[in-house]
Order: structure tokens, then sequence, then C-alpha cells
């Protein structure tokens, strides 16, 4: 009797952990990765040893979060010609897209 009170209480809380949401988040919306372009080609031209070019690409997003679990920002992760060439972190307030800090990576002079 135990053994199926036991076997039956297990089964209800797996259910239970299989029905809960796991927290990923869906991929996100083109506009943020829209305007991370935008602002790459902007600071390439004013900036002249930026080596962010119209070959760069995103090559990992993370998704930032206030306390609420609401998201609030992104962190782009940059490649240039197949190489780590910086970041971009954006906040994302009600809609409006801001840069928070970026950073890039030059080649070396030598």
């Amino acid at each position: 009797m135990k053994r199926k009170f036991f076997a039956l209480l297990t089964a209800l809380c797996l259910l239970v952990c299989i029905s809960l949401p796991a927290g990923a988040t869906s991929p996100i919306d083109s506009s943020p990765a829209n305007f991370v372009f935008e602002q790459i080609s902007a600071i390439a031209s004013t900036i002249p040893n930026c080596p962010w070019n119209e070959s760069t690409t995103i090559s990992t997003t993370t998704t930032l979060f206030n306390l609420d679990g609401i998201p609030n920002g992104y962190i782009f992760n940059l490649l240039t010609d197949d190489a780590e060439s910086g970041f971009i972190q954006i906040h994302d307030i009600d809609g409006s897209l801001d840069i928070a800090q970026y950073v890039y990576i030059s080649p070396l002079p030598w």
C-alpha cells in the first residue's frame, strides 16, 4: 500500500515539475538586433581604429532582466572576420533602445 502511495506521489510530483515553465526566453525580435547593426555602422564610421565593418555579425546574445523578471536589455557579442571583436550592451526600457556601453577589440599594431 505504501509503495503504491509513494509511486503515485512521485508520479504527481514529476507531472507538476514537467508542466512548470523552464524560464527560458524566446528569441528576441529583430528591432534590438537592427538597432545594434545601426550602431555598429555609426561607431565604425566615427572611430578610425574600430574593427567593426559590414562583415561584423552577432555571435551570441544575452538577455538582461530587471528584478521583476522583465527583459530590459541585451548584450550582443560581436565577431568580425570570424574573430571576437567586442560587444554592445543596450537598454530596452519600454521599447526605447539606448546604448549602455560598448567595447571593441582592435587588432594589435605589430
